[in-house]
């Protein structure tokens, strides 16, 4: 049974459930309201679309990093570049990012690096992000993009110091 299905039951339908069943029901509710993305942004279809690009600072490839939509409307994309530092983000799963206006936040990724044992020298091991800062905070970025319906896969995401 869907969120959707669930949610259209009536009363009277609840009423051929036992009491346990009726606690099952709702914590499936409850999980689905949590953790889909229709529930989370209103009951509105998702607008999708495509969008992918490259990340560079100063007019050279960013590897492996990290980039996140943040749409003024709808949940966050994620994507995770390569080593030319070519990304694609998806949203909750599938490809593209919410239609419109989205901020934009960069990090620098692991690049498939695994984490060092803990004996002590972690901080000796870290790579120092070459990214400013500024581009990790939402609300510092000034890295802004308008997604269209249509979609945009050649964005450019040219980062400076």
């Amino acid at each position: 049974m869907t969120n959707i299905q669930l949610q259209r039951l009536s009363f009277s339908h609840l009423r051929r459930f036992t009491s346990p069943d009726i606690d099952v029901l709702t914590k499936i509710s409850l999980f689905c309201q949590t953790y889909n993305p229709y529930f989370l942004h209103g009951y509105q279809e998702l607008k999708l679309a495509p969008a992918s690009g490259v990340v560079k600072l100063n007019g050279k490839p960013v590897e492996n990093p990290v980039v996140t939509f943040h749409p003024e409307k709808g949940p966050s994309s994620v994507g995770v570049g390569n080593e030319q530092g070519e990304f694609t983000v998806q949203t909750n799963g599938q490809n593209g990012a919410s239609v419109g206006k989205c901020k934009v936040t960069v990090t620098s990724g692991s690049g498939g690096v695994a984490i060092p044992p803990s004996d002590g020298n972690e901080m000796k091991l870290a790579k120092k992000s070459k990214l400013n800062l500024k581009y990790a905070s939402v609300d510092k970025t000034d890295l802004i993009v308008e997604i269209p319906e249509a979609g945009n896969t050649n964005l450019i995401l040219d980062l400076d110091e």
